[in-house]
Protein backbone atom coordinates (compact mmCIF):
# COMPACT_ATOMS: atom_id res chain seq x y z
CA UNK A 1 0.00 0.00 0.00
CA UNK A 2 1.25 3.68 -1.04
CA UNK A 3 2.70 5.76 1.93
CA UNK A 4 -0.08 7.94 3.46
CA UNK A 5 -2.92 6.08 2.38
CA UNK A 6 -5.26 4.42 5.17
CA UNK A 7 -7.67 1.51 5.02
CA UNK A 8 -10.44 1.09 7.56
CA UNK A 9 -12.38 -1.53 9.12
CA UNK A 10 -15.73 -3.00 8.39
CA UNK A 11 -16.25 -1.77 12.20
CA UNK A 12 -17.29 2.25 13.12
CA UNK A 13 -13.68 3.57 12.89
CA UNK A 14 -12.16 6.81 14.11
CA UNK A 15 -9.48 7.44 11.32
CA UNK A 16 -8.11 11.04 11.80
CA UNK A 17 -5.22 12.06 9.98
CA UNK A 18 -3.54 15.10 7.86
CA UNK A 19 -4.39 16.24 5.07
CA UNK A 20 -1.74 14.50 2.97
CA UNK A 21 -3.37 11.09 4.12
CA UNK A 22 -5.66 9.64 1.40
CA UNK A 23 -8.92 7.43 3.60
CA UNK A 24 -11.03 4.33 2.59
CA UNK A 25 -13.00 4.36 5.78
CA UNK A 26 -14.92 1.18 4.14
CA UNK A 27 -18.46 -0.07 6.12
CA UNK A 28 -19.51 1.03 9.50
CA UNK A 29 -20.63 4.53 10.62
CA UNK A 30 -16.92 6.18 10.78
CA UNK A 31 -15.52 9.67 12.16
CA UNK A 32 -13.16 10.75 9.27
CA UNK A 33 -10.37 13.33 8.71
CA UNK A 34 -7.81 13.31 5.78
CA UNK A 35 -6.70 15.39 2.57
CA UNK A 36 -9.25 12.83 0.31
CA UNK A 37 -11.76 10.65 2.32
CA UNK A 38 -13.73 7.89 1.10
CA UNK A 39 -16.58 7.59 3.27
CA UNK A 40 -18.24 3.73 1.47
CA UNK A 41 -21.58 2.82 3.13
CA UNK A 42 -22.60 3.75 6.79
CA UNK A 43 -23.73 6.92 7.93
CA UNK A 44 -19.96 8.79 8.25
CA UNK A 45 -18.65 12.04 10.06
CA UNK A 46 -15.89 13.67 7.21
CA UNK A 47 -14.18 16.64 9.04
CA UNK A 48 -12.81 19.60 6.89
CA UNK A 49 -10.39 21.72 7.61
CA UNK A 50 -8.90 22.65 5.00
CA UNK A 51 -9.83 24.36 1.28
CA UNK A 52 -8.33 21.08 -0.33
CA UNK A 53 -9.83 18.62 1.66
CA UNK A 54 -12.23 16.13 -0.83
CA UNK A 55 -14.88 13.83 0.65
CA UNK A 56 -15.90 11.44 -1.75
CA UNK A 57 -19.17 9.14 -1.29
CA UNK A 58 -21.17 7.48 -3.64
CA UNK A 59 -25.28 6.88 -4.01
CA UNK A 60 -26.91 5.08 -1.58
CA UNK A 61 -23.47 4.49 1.11
CA UNK A 62 -25.63 6.04 4.13
CA UNK A 63 -26.70 9.52 5.51
CA UNK A 64 -23.48 11.82 6.12
CA UNK A 65 -22.39 14.69 7.42
CA UNK A 66 -19.55 17.13 7.38
CA UNK A 67 -18.28 19.19 9.76
CA UNK A 68 -16.24 22.36 8.78
CA UNK A 69 -13.79 24.88 9.95
CA UNK A 70 -13.37 26.54 6.32
CA UNK A 71 -14.79 29.75 5.33
CA UNK A 72 -16.83 28.18 2.55
CA UNK A 73 -17.53 24.79 2.25
CA UNK A 74 -19.84 23.39 -0.65
CA UNK A 75 -21.65 19.54 -0.12
CA UNK A 76 -19.84 16.92 -2.55
CA UNK A 77 -22.40 14.67 -4.59
CA UNK A 78 -24.21 11.99 -2.45
CA UNK A 79 -23.51 13.63 0.93
CA UNK A 80 -26.05 14.81 2.54
CA UNK A 81 -25.74 17.16 5.47
CA UNK A 82 -23.34 20.11 6.87
CA UNK A 83 -22.39 21.85 9.80
CA UNK A 84 -20.46 25.04 10.17
CA UNK A 85 -18.21 24.68 13.76
CA UNK A 86 -18.72 27.18 15.90
CA UNK A 87 -15.71 29.16 16.95
CA UNK A 88 -14.04 28.80 13.47
CA UNK A 89 -13.73 30.76 10.35
CA UNK A 90 -16.95 29.14 8.76
CA UNK A 91 -19.35 31.15 7.31
CA UNK A 92 -20.70 29.98 3.93
CA UNK A 93 -22.23 26.43 3.78
CA UNK A 94 -24.00 25.18 0.47
CA UNK A 95 -25.90 21.86 -0.32
CA UNK A 96 -26.26 20.19 -3.71
CA UNK A 97 -29.15 18.08 -4.69
CA UNK A 98 -29.88 16.24 -2.30
CA UNK A 99 -32.06 16.83 0.60
CA UNK A 100 -29.86 18.41 2.58
CA UNK A 101 -29.85 19.69 6.42
CA UNK A 102 -27.37 22.65 6.59
CA UNK A 103 -26.91 24.57 10.18
CA UNK A 104 -24.77 27.63 10.68
CA UNK A 105 -22.83 28.84 13.50
CA UNK A 106 -23.15 31.87 16.04
CA UNK A 107 -21.30 34.00 13.45
CA UNK A 108 -23.40 36.00 10.42
CA UNK A 109 -23.54 33.29 8.28
CA UNK A 110 -25.00 32.48 4.19
CA UNK A 111 -26.47 29.19 3.64
CA UNK A 112 -27.90 28.11 0.34
CA UNK A 113 -29.87 24.71 -0.03
CA UNK A 114 -29.69 24.53 -4.20
CA UNK A 115 -32.09 21.65 -5.19
CA UNK A 116 -33.98 18.98 -3.05
CA UNK A 117 -36.19 19.48 0.11
CA UNK A 118 -33.71 21.26 2.36
CA UNK A 119 -33.71 22.12 6.00
CA UNK A 120 -31.47 25.14 6.90
CA UNK A 121 -30.67 26.36 10.22
CA UNK A 122 -28.98 29.86 10.58
CA UNK A 123 -28.08 29.71 14.35
CA UNK A 124 -27.10 33.16 16.03
CA UNK A 125 -25.93 36.02 14.21
CA UNK A 126 -27.59 38.00 11.09
CA UNK A 127 -27.91 34.56 8.99
CA UNK A 128 -28.94 34.72 5.11
CA UNK A 129 -30.66 31.47 4.08
CA UNK A 130 -31.44 30.53 0.28
CA UNK A 131 -33.28 27.70 -0.12
CA UNK A 132 -33.36 27.46 -3.59
CA UNK A 133 -35.42 24.50 -5.65
CA UNK A 134 -37.48 22.15 -3.64
CA UNK A 135 -39.50 22.66 -0.59
CA UNK A 136 -37.69 24.38 1.75
CA UNK A 137 -37.78 24.85 5.57
CA UNK A 138 -36.06 27.95 6.55
CA UNK A 139 -35.32 28.37 10.58
CA UNK A 140 -32.83 31.79 10.53
CA UNK A 141 -32.65 32.40 14.33
CA UNK A 142 -30.32 30.84 17.38
CA UNK A 143 -32.06 30.29 20.24
CA UNK A 144 -35.09 33.15 20.14
CA UNK A 145 -34.37 35.22 17.56
CA UNK A 146 -33.13 38.61 20.05
CA UNK A 147 -30.60 41.17 18.40
CA UNK A 148 -30.87 39.46 15.08
CA UNK A 149 -31.76 40.58 12.03
CA UNK A 150 -32.03 37.10 9.58
CA UNK A 151 -32.70 37.09 5.63
CA UNK A 152 -34.96 34.18 4.20
CA UNK A 153 -35.24 33.47 0.65
CA UNK A 154 -36.93 30.42 0.12
CA UNK A 155 -36.86 30.18 -3.82
CA UNK A 156 -38.92 28.56 -6.07
CA UNK A 157 -41.41 25.75 -4.47
CA UNK A 158 -43.08 24.91 -1.03
CA UNK A 159 -41.05 27.02 1.23
CA UNK A 160 -41.87 27.60 5.11
CA UNK A 161 -40.69 30.08 7.27
CA UNK A 162 -40.16 29.17 10.81
CA UNK A 163 -40.97 32.14 13.17
CA UNK A 164 -41.16 30.50 16.58
CA UNK A 165 -39.62 28.46 19.07
CA UNK A 166 -40.89 26.26 22.13
CA UNK A 167 -38.98 26.58 25.54
CA UNK A 168 -37.43 23.86 27.58
CA UNK A 169 -40.73 23.74 29.33
CA UNK A 170 -42.73 23.35 26.65
CA UNK A 171 -44.61 26.48 25.89
CA UNK A 172 -44.24 27.96 22.27
CA UNK A 173 -42.89 31.54 21.72
CA UNK A 174 -42.54 33.74 18.99
CA UNK A 175 -38.96 34.37 17.52
CA UNK A 176 -37.49 37.71 17.11
CA UNK A 177 -39.03 39.27 20.29
CA UNK A 178 -36.49 41.74 22.17
CA UNK A 179 -39.38 42.15 25.76
CA UNK A 180 -38.31 45.87 25.27
CA UNK A 181 -42.23 47.10 25.94
CA UNK A 182 -41.24 50.47 25.10
CA UNK A 183 -39.65 49.71 21.25
CA UNK A 184 -41.41 47.73 18.66
CA UNK A 185 -38.79 45.60 17.60
CA UNK A 186 -36.82 47.13 15.04
CA UNK A 187 -33.59 45.46 15.87
CA UNK A 188 -34.41 41.98 15.70
CA UNK A 189 -36.68 40.41 12.62
CA UNK A 190 -36.79 37.88 9.74
CA UNK A 191 -36.67 40.02 6.73
CA UNK A 192 -38.56 37.31 4.16
CA UNK A 193 -37.90 37.96 -0.04
CA UNK A 194 -39.46 36.74 -2.44
CA UNK A 195 -42.45 35.32 -0.34
CA UNK A 196 -44.98 33.78 -2.83
CA UNK A 197 -48.06 34.04 -0.69
CA UNK A 198 -49.78 31.13 -3.00
CA UNK A 199 -47.21 28.37 -2.02
CA UNK A 200 -45.10 29.77 1.05
CA UNK A 201 -45.73 29.04 4.76
CA UNK A 202 -45.65 31.36 7.35
CA UNK A 203 -44.88 29.36 11.05
CA UNK A 204 -45.95 31.13 13.85
CA UNK A 205 -46.69 30.42 17.95
CA UNK A 206 -50.10 30.95 19.22
CA UNK A 207 -53.16 31.73 16.78
CA UNK A 208 -53.70 34.64 14.14
CA UNK A 209 -55.34 36.88 16.74
CA UNK A 210 -52.19 37.54 18.37
CA UNK A 211 -50.58 38.99 15.59
CA UNK A 212 -51.17 42.27 12.74
CA UNK A 213 -50.20 42.85 9.39
CA UNK A 214 -49.17 46.50 8.40
CA UNK A 215 -48.34 47.20 4.82
CA UNK A 216 -45.66 50.46 4.77
CA UNK A 217 -42.22 50.84 3.15
CA UNK A 218 -39.04 49.79 5.34
CA UNK A 219 -35.96 51.76 4.56
CA UNK A 220 -33.49 49.64 4.04
CA UNK A 221 -35.55 46.77 2.54
CA UNK A 222 -36.33 45.51 -0.80
CA UNK A 223 -36.74 48.04 -3.23
CA UNK A 224 -39.55 51.54 -2.84
CA UNK A 225 -42.45 49.68 -3.22
CA UNK A 226 -44.63 48.47 0.13
CA UNK A 227 -43.39 45.79 2.08
CA UNK A 228 -45.91 44.12 4.76
CA UNK A 229 -44.88 43.94 8.63
CA UNK A 230 -45.79 41.03 10.61
CA UNK A 231 -46.31 41.98 14.17
CA UNK A 232 -47.20 40.54 17.22
CA UNK A 233 -49.43 41.91 19.32
CA UNK A 234 -49.08 43.90 22.45
CA UNK A 235 -50.78 44.09 25.94
CA UNK A 236 -53.31 47.24 24.89
CA UNK A 237 -51.84 50.67 26.75
CA UNK A 238 -48.70 48.57 28.24
CA UNK A 239 -46.69 47.09 25.48
CA UNK A 240 -46.17 48.08 22.15
CA UNK A 241 -46.77 46.03 19.23
CA UNK A 242 -43.19 43.87 18.55
CA UNK A 243 -41.99 43.46 14.92
CA UNK A 244 -41.17 39.80 13.78
CA UNK A 245 -40.68 39.42 9.93
CA UNK A 246 -40.51 42.15 6.74
CA UNK A 247 -42.24 40.83 3.91
CA UNK A 248 -40.78 42.24 1.22
CA UNK A 249 -41.96 44.13 -1.62
CA UNK A 250 -44.62 42.56 -0.74
CA UNK A 251 -48.22 43.95 -0.43
CA UNK A 252 -50.06 41.22 1.81
CA UNK A 253 -53.84 41.68 3.34
CA UNK A 254 -55.41 41.10 6.80
CA UNK A 255 -56.44 38.24 5.75
CA UNK A 256 -53.10 36.47 4.60
CA UNK A 257 -52.72 35.80 8.67
CA UNK A 258 -55.44 32.46 8.21
CA UNK A 259 -53.14 31.39 5.97
CA UNK A 260 -50.13 30.81 8.17
CA UNK A 261 -49.52 28.05 10.39
CA UNK A 262 -50.29 27.88 13.93
CA UNK A 263 -48.38 26.05 16.60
Amino acid sequence: MPDNVVTGTNSDDVLHYDNSYTIYALTGDDSISGGKMYGGSGNDFFHVDDVADLVIEYANEGIDIVFSTIYSYKLTDHVENLLLEEGSDARIGEGNTLNNEITGNDSANTLKGFGGHDKLFGGAGNDTLIGGEGSDKLVGFGFNGRNEIDTLKGGTGQDTMVLWYETSDGNKIAAYQDNNFVLSGWNDYAKIQEFNASEDKVELAGAASNYVLQRLSVAGVGSNAQDTVLLRKGIQGLTTNEVIAVFEDRSLASSSLNSFIYK
